[in-house]
């Protein structure tokens, strides 16, 4: 009797590869708010990534909006390449309006893959995956065993450790690093990863030394020196104003933000809570329910995750003011 072609195993293609994942920042907010134009961006981000792989003479195995999943024979290549990728988008986004540049966070592993059926699967997917979304804008997250292989072979630049993460679905703990693009960006980012991981003093000293290497950098000193300032420079100023209790001044930093982004999330976060701590219940509950569309599952305990609070007392000041203003 003939075998049944249907009822024939998928041919699984299993071997050790070097997997770099990238993705484009904030691509879902920028396609809400303005399709055509983010579609446009995509095109430009597409052609460098393509550019940049056959440069190394890889191959790209999945795209999926704007992330990448590229297969390299070679560690050595695959961080080339992601240094290739994050230079050239740092000269194209030199002298360009906000909104007109490009960032992207890039991560690389080196684990087994598997392929079937036109799809990939596997350790070093998933680790690239999760890399990626650890790493700051404009950097390159690498795991332990891609650091042990190039540290010694390329110019690295800047490297930070971010100790053993746990990452998500993952259950072995490894060292992750950092790659860091030139100063003095580097010195701001660092200065957000020390944010984030709660080193304050360490934060601090970076953004300063960012400022030192370079006084009229824009970033360092924001709307003073950058009049076609993103809304982020003014959510960060109303951000303060909040810290220290001038809630009518923060609301007003917010309010400009959202000028000038009227979908900047974060922004809506501080004025719902800043509205609520004024005593503007009735304001504080519509900009919940703008949080709420903008974010359907947005929630106290992804706050309470991600928010680098110093003084756990602010933290809970903030949250309690959210769940005030309806938010669970």
């Amino acid at each position: 009797m003939k075998d049944d072609p249907s009822s024939a195993v998928p041919v699984e293609q299993r071997r050790l590869a070097a997997i770099m994942f990238t993705d484009i920042v904030g691509f879902s907010r920028q396609m809400g708010d303005n399709e055509a134009h983010t579609l446009q961006l995509l095109a430009i981000h597409n052609q460098i990534i393509q550019q940049a792989v056959a440069a190394h003479h890889d191959a790209i195995i999945k795209t999926v909006g704007d992330a990448f999943l590229v297969d390299f024979p070679s560690v050595v290549n695959a961080v080339q390449c992601a240094q290739q990728v994050q230079a050239q988008l740092h000269t194209h986004n030199t002298e360009k309006e906000r909104t007109e540049q490009i960032h992207v966070r890039i991560g690389i592993h080196l684990g087994d893959i598997v392929q079937q059926n036109g799809d990939v699967f596997g350790d070093g997917v998933n680790v690239a995956s999760r890399l990626q979304t650890l790493a700051e804008p404009d950097t390159i997250c690498i795991s332990h065993v891609v650091y042990q292989e190039v540290e010694k072979k390329l110019p690295l630049g800047t490297v930070v450790s971010l100790g053993r993460p746990k990452l998500k679905n993952i259950v072995q703990r490894f060292q992750v690093y950092v790659l860091l693009p030139e100063q003095p960006i580097a010195h701001s980012i660092l200065s957000r990863i020390y944010l984030t991981t709660k080193q304050y003093d360490q934060a601090v000293a970076e953004a300063e030394h960012a400022i030192v290497l370079d006084p009229n950098w824009a970033e360092g000193k924001a709307i003073r020196l950058n009049p076609r300032y993103p809304p982020s420079y003014q959510h960060a100023l109303g951000l303060a104003y909040c810290q220290v209790g001038r809630y009518e001044e923060a609301i007003t930093a917010q309010k400009g933000a959202l000028s000038r982004n009227p979908n900047f999330f974060e922004s809506h976060t501080c004025l719902a809570a800043c509205y609520s701590m004024a005593g503007r219940d009735e304001e504080a509950r519509a900009q919940v329910k703008e949080i709420l569309r903008l974010s359907p599952n947005f929630s106290l305990e992804i706050i309470e995750t991600r928010a680098p609070w110093k003084d756990p007392a602010d933290g809970k000041a903030v949250l309690d003011a959210l769940h005030k203003a309806g938010l669970k």
